[in-house]
């Protein structure tokens, strides 16, 4: 600019004229709501000059890269921020561009639009039209969107509930999961269900390996992962998981193969379970296994196993004999062509038994049997039956001696040939001999001891011990299974039963066969002996189940006297259940208690449930249990029975400092049951903290801090992903935190869960009491509260505060405010507190980030008005000065009639807006008596650097003159405005005249440097005024005189003899012609003479009676670019003195008007003069 100054002083203005250019006329656009749209724009001189300058944008939203100009041309980037805009706003603003190629104002007209999402085939902003991308496009389209951080912004704008299922649910394992659960948690669409087109399958005659298929169908789209197990080897499902996503029409075809080698014979049972966290699909198989046809040895075995298990029943008493008969006809019937002649042997045995009329039918139909071969047992059984059947056939008969020549042969097998159970069994039966129960006791025992299990065998020894049961006193471990199989079929004694209790109790390690034969017997006889056995083994063994608890009841019934019996029932009892405790198990525990804390919890619950049954127990129990509930209590122990206790023992009335320091940890627990075998954890969400609580369930029961009855609760399965809204779980509240909270608040605030239950409450209650913001208070220095809560429940603080002239904490709380979590309106209001409160560098510094729009105009005129006397080193926030913020904010005042004397002096001296806007802030400091030097040295400076019109300057160059100090900046602006008036077609086509004290100046003090632009000025002033003094008639006489000989011409030069002066004003430098065209076919090309800077002039004759278009232009290659046009015609009135070019044409308007005497006279007189001008040449 002082470079500037100088040339202007010196009247050169060669370097100005260079001009402005935009790439765009304005900027408009469309932005979505919280986002940034990013664009550019191109300033440079119309020239190719040089630009310097500024711009700057007067919109808060936009943000440019670089506020200084300083090339011939640049790119300026800018950034449009609406994170404080609405969908539905429309800001108009601008940016303002002020270089030395001129002053700009960029329109900036910004729409602001709903946030969406773009995908293929649209926008989307709402999440029903997520849903459907999700639908259609797909869902990996769709995860992709929820997994992207413009979700939360776009779709959940402002829903709180939503945004926190959506951070909740994101935060597990499976992204795909997350979005399913979701949708269906916003019911955007319904849950996948699982149907299979078969629930039962059934295989006859499997012989080899296959597979077969099962159909299952989804109920909607969807993604969700279907478990695949069996619960048999034998079945092999293709697959261990399924995603229904990945199903085609909605359908998906599971294989599984049958695996032959892995099945026993006959019938198998088995089952595929396909299991979702929501749904579980049983698909029963049953497969019957065939053997091959010619396998006749397994078939034979199978029917004689089947045809020995009637003998067992037909001998217990099971079946009548004319039942056993009916049997055998029907197996006999079904392994028709196994073994016809065992099958004959049997009906044959039936009829015998059933004293049939045709048993001697039966005997003559039989075939004789032999002996081939001793190994093979099914001859062997078939020869021996056959023995048997005719020793019982002939024993009936009463013939006694072929009954015995049988009898000796069962007795040579036997003895010689083959100890098979079979042959011992059918000689026993055969031989009375064998009714001598020690020997046949002995031999069974043998039998047993070596192991045999035939069920024949065990009934034998059953009968034997039912005879004499004394052979248990010979105890071996192997009769344990003979007689576990006889008690459950009631075919032991009770004497024999206490004999067999007696020595099982003995075991060191007894197993299940023997618990199951105990209990059958005691179901039998309810024998106390053996109820104490059966206890005594459950301790021994550590049974604390739901069925040893049975027997531990029983014996406590029966009052038998059993070490760690009532210790056992304790631990027994489960702990969802809730029943009354026998009342003796409560009198024992009063005198010897050396129970766990647990099992103390189930006791004590117990007492207390039944207090109006059994009264003095209660009474008895009451000291012992209040000190066990302050133990448990300080120990922050909390369970079902943790609970009845605490609540019985707890009495509002006498809550002290260390109770209410102990029950906020265990009041606000909740049990959660869930027995979905794929859940593995619990999670608990509080919508108005950013906290997540997650406890693992053990045996499908969590404990779970719930401050709130609209707690969000999750349930997390093994896989880490979260599942909501399921209704496989129920939720108990343990203690009735209501009845405490409040009294416990009273003496402790340092529990933080009884501080955010206590929160909740007083954030529900629209009353502002001091109690409740007391407690909001505590909430916002300790709780890690929702950006929602959080901004909130400081405003309420804030506001309390204000009204109730709490200045303190109204103080403490503003200085802890983040303005990043407000809303527009609430930041306002936050911003006007700062004000009221003298916070005025942290209000400057607010309204610098964002914007003062809509805060009120008194408050910012304070803010203005306390902060326009301070230092410019003062008006500093963490490090960034807020100076320029201020003077804006000023001005806007200003520009609303908000002002005040302090804000005007501020502005006159830091004000650096526009040109008009800086005339308006001079014109009324004039008015308030403000000394304006300095805003009006940057006003006359602005106004030549940017080559503004220098009209409007004049009042202030006037005041200027009179007060400044600054004699080159005087010079320099009085030189551009006399450029600018010589530069004028016309004297006086603006309408403010240049007053006198400028004229006065510049004769003063400028025409002594002989500055051309100047003395041009003063001769255009001169030759337009009426009168002129013989002093200014002689200036102007020499001065025209001088400037016609330096070839300087202007259209207020007097016009010699018929010439007219056309003139151009134009930029420096450029070659300018002139056309005129004086007749249809008459053109003349003139070039024009740059007279003075970008001022081009020159002379053409005009005749009267001629008009003459003219048009100046510049050549630009090719291309003409017009720079003027116009007509001109001939005044007589102008020719005062005519030469010869003048009396031609006062000739030729003499002819025309027909004035013949006076055309002779102008006739004589051009020729006195063309006779003189001879004259003087020939003197010369």
């Amino acid at each position: 600019m002082e470079e500037k100054l100088i040339q202007f002083s010196r009247g050169n203005f060669k370097a100005s004229r260079a001009g402005l250019r935009l790439s765009d006329a304005s900027l408009i656009f469309q932005v979505e709501e919280g986002k940034e749209v990013k664009g550019s724009f191109y300033i440079g001189s119309e020239t190719g000059a040089p630009m310097q300058g500024v711009l700057y944008s007067e919109c808060p939203y936009i943000t440019l890269e670089r506020n200084s100009v300083d090339a011939k041309e640049l790119s300026i980037e800018y950034t449009f921020t609406a994170k404080e805009l609405r969908a539905g706003e429309t800001v108009n603003s601008c940016i303002r561009i002020i270089t030395n190629c001129g002053e700009a104002e960029l329109p900036v007209i910004v729409s602001v639009d709903t946030p969406a999402v773009n995908y293929k085939n649209g926008r989307v902003s709402d999440l029903a039209g997520f849903a459907a991308i999700a639908e259609k496009a797909g869902m990996e389209e769709a995860l992709q969107i929820f997994k992207s951080d413009e979700f939360a912004p776009i779709f959940l704008y402002r829903d709180i509930e939503n945004n926190l299922l959506y951070n909740t649910l994101k935060r597990g394992s499976m992204s795909t999961k997350a979005m399913e659960e979701f949708l269906v948690a916003t019911r955007k669409k319904n849950r996948v269900i699982i149907t299979v087109d078969r629930n039962n399958l059934t295989y006859e005659d499997c012989y080899a390996p296959f597979t077969d298929k099962i159909k299952l169908t989804r109920s909607t789209w969807g993604s969700d992962e279907i478990v695949i197990r069996s619960t048999a080897s034998f079945i092999k499902p293709a697959h261990k998981r399924l995603w229904t996503d990945g199903f085609i029409d909605d359908s998906c075809v599971l294989e599984f193969a049958i695996e032959t080698d892995k099945m026993h014979a006959g019938e198998n049972k088995g089952s595929i379970i396909l299991e979702t966290m929501h749904q579980i699909i049983e698909i029963n198989i049953s497969c019957t296994l065939k053997k091959e046809p010619d396998n006749e040895r397994n078939g034979h075995f199978r029917f004689v196993g089947e045809m020995m298990r009637n003998f067992v029943n037909l001998r217990n008493g099971i079946i009548t004999p004319v039942d056993f008969r009916k049997k055998v006809d029907e197996l006999t019937v079904r392994y028709r062509g196994i073994d016809d002649r065992f099958s004959d042997l049997c009906q044959a045995y039936a009829a015998i038994i059933c004293s049939s009329e045709d048993i001697d039918e039966y005997m003559v139909s039989l075939e004789p049997c032999e002996l081939e071969n001793e190994n093979d047992v099914a001859n062997l059984i078939q020869y021996c039956l056959y023995q048997y059947v005719f020793a019982m056939y002939y024993t009936v008969k009463n013939n006694r001696d072929k009954a015995e020549k049988h009898i000796a042969i069962l007795h040579d097998i036997y003895e010689n040939k083959s100890d098979n159970w079979f042959v011992f069994s059918a000689l026993i039966k055969a031989d009375s001999s064998f009714k001598n129960g020690r020997r046949r006791a002995y031999l069974v025992t043998d039998y047993i001891k070596n192991g045999y299990t035939s069920p024949m065998i065990f009934a034998d020894f059953c009968d034997i011990v039912r005879e004499d049961c004394s052979i248990l006193h010979k105890w071996d471990d192997s009769m344990i299974r003979p007689i576990a199989w006889g008690a459950r079929r009631g075919m032991i004694s009770e004497e024999a039963a206490a004999i067999y209790g007696y020595y099982v109790s003995r075991l060191k390690n007894p197993n299940g066969n023997v618990l199951t034969s105990l209990e059958c017997l005691y179901e039998q006889y309810g024998s106390a002996e053996l109820l104490q056995i059966i206890c005594r083994m459950l301790i021994k063994l550590g049974k604390n189940n739901k069925s040893a608890l049975y027997w531990y009841e029983k014996g406590i019934e029966k009052q038998l006297r059993i070490t760690g019996l009532y210790e056992n029932y304790m631990r027994a009892l489960d702990d969802k259940e809730i029943r009354i405790i026998p009342h003796a198990v409560l009198m024992y525990f009063m005198y010897d208690n050396r129970l766990s804390d647990k099992e103390k919890s189930k006791l004590f619950a117990a007492v207390i449930r039944g207090k109006n049954i059994d009264t003095s127990a209660y009474k008895a129990y009451s000291v012992m249990i209040s000190n066990y509930a302050r133990k448990q209590l300080e120990a922050g122990n909390i369970d079902i029975n943790l609970a009845v206790i605490y609540e019985d023992c707890i009495r509002t009335e006498n809550i002290d400092e260390s109770i209410a320091d102990a029950l906020p940890k265990v009041m606000f627990r909740n049990m959660v049951i869930c027995n979905n075998p794929m859940a593995s954890a619990v999670c608990v969400v509080h919508k108005e903290v950013d906290d997540e609580q997650i406890v693992p369930l053990v045996n499908g029961v969590a404990y779970v801090d719930v401050y709130s009855r609209d707690a969000y609760i999750f349930i997390v399965d093994k896989q880490g992903n979260r599942h909501y809204g399921m209704e496989d779980y129920t939720i108990r509240r343990l203690l009735n935190s209501e009845l405490y909270a409040e009294l416990c608040f009273v003496h402790n605030q340092n529990d933080n869960g009884l501080l955010l239950h206590m929160f909740i409450k007083s954030y529900r209650d629209y009353k502002s009491s001091e109690d409740n913001i007391f407690v909001r208070r505590l909430a916002h220095r300790r709780l890690n509260l929702n950006e929602y809560y959080k901004k909130n429940n400081l405003s309420a603080l804030i506001f309390y505060y204000y009204e109730h002239a709490d200045g303190e904490r109204l103080d403490e709380m503003l200085k802890s405010v983040d303005l990043t979590l407000a809303d527009r309106n609430t930041r306002n209001k936050w911003i006007e507190l700062f004000i009221v409160r003298g916070m005025f560098i942290r209000a400057l510094k607010a309204l610098k980030d964002y914007g003062y729009e809509n805060v009120d105009m008194q408050r910012l005129g304070k803010l203005c008005e306390m902060l326009s006397v301070r230092r410019e080193e003062d008006l500093v926030s963490e490090g960034e000065s807020l100076s320029e913020t201020l003077v804006t904010l000023e001005y806007e005042i200003f520009a609303r009639g908000g002002y005040t004397k302090n804000i005007i002096a501020h502005l006159v001296k830091k004000y650096r807006g526009s040109s008009d806007n800086m005339i308006a802030v001079r014109n009324v400091a004039k008015g308030l008596s403000i000394n304006c030097l300095s805003i009006e040295e940057r006003l006359l400076k602005r106004i030549m650097h940017v080559e503004d019109d220098a009209y409007k300057g004049i009042d202030i160059l006037c005041s200027y003159l009179e007060a400044g100090n600054d004699e080159k900046l005087k010079k320099a602006y009085v030189s551009y405005l006399c450029y600018e008036y010589i530069r004028d077609s016309k004297a006086y086509e603006n309408e403010v005249e240049i007053p006198e004290p400028v004229w006065q100046y510049i004769r003063n003090n400028v025409m002594a440097e002989y500055n051309k632009a100047c003395l041009l000025a003063l001769l255009k002033f001169y030759s337009n005024k009426t009168q002129l003094s013989e002093d200014e008639k002689t200036f102007c006489e020499i001065k025209f005189t001088e400037m016609y000989k330096n070839g300087i011409l202007m259209d207020f030069f007097p016009e010699t003899d018929g010439r007219i002066i056309l003139q151009c004003n134009h930029r420096t430098g450029i070659d300018m012609k002139l056309k005129c065209v004086i007749a249809e076919n008459e053109t003349q090309i003139i070039k024009v003479p740059e007279v003075y800077d970008g001022i081009y002039a020159t002379e053409i004759v005009v005749f009267a009676e001629e008009k003459i278009a003219y048009e100046f232009y510049e050549e630009k290659g090719n291309a003409k670019v017009s720079c003027g046009t116009g007509t001109v015609t001939f005044d007589a009135q102008k020719c005062n003195n005519p030469g010869r070019i003048g009396l031609v044409n006062l000739m030729i308007q003499e002819l025309n008007n027909e004035k013949y005497d006076e055309l002779c006279d102008k006739m004589e007189e051009y020729i006195e003069m063309d006779e003189t001008s001879k004259d003087l040449f020939v003197i010369l």
